[in-house]
């Protein structure tokens, strides 16, 4: 009897011993991992296991999410510090996370990304008390038409204590530092207190700030009561802004914001009150006031192409009170009171998105063409320019006094109907 165990117990360590030597713990892993992830997931060899007093440590080397040819996650090492006795229980709480050299590959232009989402099924995942990043890079191939590197990522990030990251990263031909730190506290609700990344350049070692002095995540709700925001893209031209009230319900898909205060210098200030959106239902409404003077500079510092006019400065003044409502496709913008110039304008604009067809219905008191046209030829009648055969443009404009070279006319309607992708008129 005592052979027949003693044989029985040299196959089972020897078939142990064959399990792990052909990488079985690995490719079980990798077997297991891949199903909760719902992603390709490969390991370059078989995890170690440390078991203390405390914690059992599992160590997992040349980790892989995606394919060799697309990976979306890299990490040369990752170790998990589990607490066994909560384990035994059925929780899995992470203790520890520590993250060695990992990359992670934003989503490629034009291609379809599968975002990692971990299972529900199985033991309730607890937040890690202590994590840390030792050299992380971040490729991101397109975004707004450069390609983003975030890279020498360190930090720790603590469940309840302060959080630190730092970091290189390049934009374009564009380069510098960031650093982000904030308090974290994990009572009935998570709590993230003086949160503040900021952003340097060569020529700005501040050139943008974000500060949120509090947040509170509870049962689907984050709440933040102010939100400030810093950018200069020189000393000259500094953005400042600020959100105030602003509720995210991640059950609903709904957010609602009390007011948003955006400046630019002195030519561009916004503000839109009691904003609300539905990213689900692509639905949302907010009032607003917009002044903008300098329009066309501030177009063009930020790369944006304007038709060519007769006075490439105009319009110097525009302003505008009302309301924006959205709904999937549609979109409508009241225009209660506005400026433009020296004129007042008020009105609708309304449409959709695709295919791209917009309908106005505005007036305006006064309308000098000769910023905008060259003076009309001598004759009988003016005629205005010809429209583009794909001009998405229709509805009207009704003007009080219409001044065109020697023209002087009053109470004029011009009209546009020659759009390819027409909306109903407005009753």
């Amino acid at each position: 009897m005592l052979a027949v165990l003693t044989i029985l117990l040299v196959v089972f360590l020897c078939s142990i011993g064959l399990f792990w030597w052909i990488g079985g713990p690995r490719l079980l892993s990798e077997e297991l991992l891949s199903a909760s992830l719902q992603q390709p997931l490969s390991l370059a060899a078989n995890p170690r296991i440390y078991w203390g007093r405390q914690q059992l440590q599992i160590d997992l080397y040349g980790l892989r999410i995606g394919t060799q040819a697309k990976p979306q996650l890299q990490v040369r090492r990752l170790m998990l510090g589990l607490d066994w006795r909560l384990l035994l229980q059925g929780r899995l709480q992470l203790q520890q996370l520590f993250v060695d050299q990992p990359v992670w590959y934003g989503p490629a232009p034009n291609s379809s990304s599968h975002s990692v989402a971990f299972s529900t099924v199985g033991p309730t995942l607890i937040l890690p008390g202590n994590t840390r990043v030792r050299d992380g890079t971040v490729h991101w191939e397109n975004l707004a038409g450069h390609p983003l590197t975030i890279t020498a990522i360190y930090g720790q990030v603590l469940a309840s204590g302060p959080t630190r990251l730092s970091g290189l990263w390049e934009w374009g031909a564009q380069r510098g530092t960031w650093h982000l730190g904030a308090v974290i506290h994990k009572r009935a609700a998570l709590s993230v207190q003086q949160f503040r990344l900021q952003v340097g350049s060569k020529p700005l070692p501040e050139a943008f700030t974000l500060n949120i002095p509090a947040l509170e995540y509870r049962q689907n709700h984050v709440d933040l009561p102010l939100l400030r925001l810093y950018w200069q893209e020189s000393p000259q031209r500094p953005l400042r802004g600020s959100v105030e009230k602003i509720r995210v319900d991640l059950a609903r898909s709904q957010l609602r914001v009390g007011n948003v205060v955006l400046n630019v210098g002195e030519n561009l200030a916004l503000t839109l009150h009691t904003a609300e959106f539905s990213w689900s239902k692509r639905k949302g409404e907010f009032a607003y006031r917009l002044m903008v003077q300098h329009l066309p500079q501030l177009a063009r510092r930020w790369g944006v192409v304007l038709p060519q006019l007769q006075d490439p400065d105009v319009p110097r003044l525009l302003s505008a009170t009302g309301s924006i409502a959205m709904n999937k496709n549609q979109f409508t913008w009241i225009i209660t009171h506005g400026m433009l110039d020296s004129s007042p304008w008020s009105g609708q604009i309304s449409g959709t998105w695709k295919p791209l067809a917009i309908r106005l219905s505005l007036q305006m008191q006064r309308l000098d063409l000769n910023h905008y046209l060259p003076a009309p030829t001598p004759g009988p009648a003016p005629i205005l320019p010809s429209l583009p055969a794909l001009w998405p443009v229709t509805g009207s404009l009704r003007l009080g006094q219409l001044v065109w070279g020697q023209i002087r006319a009053q109470q004029v309607v011009i009209r546009s109907n020659n759009s390819p992708n027409k909306i109903p008129e407005q009753p």
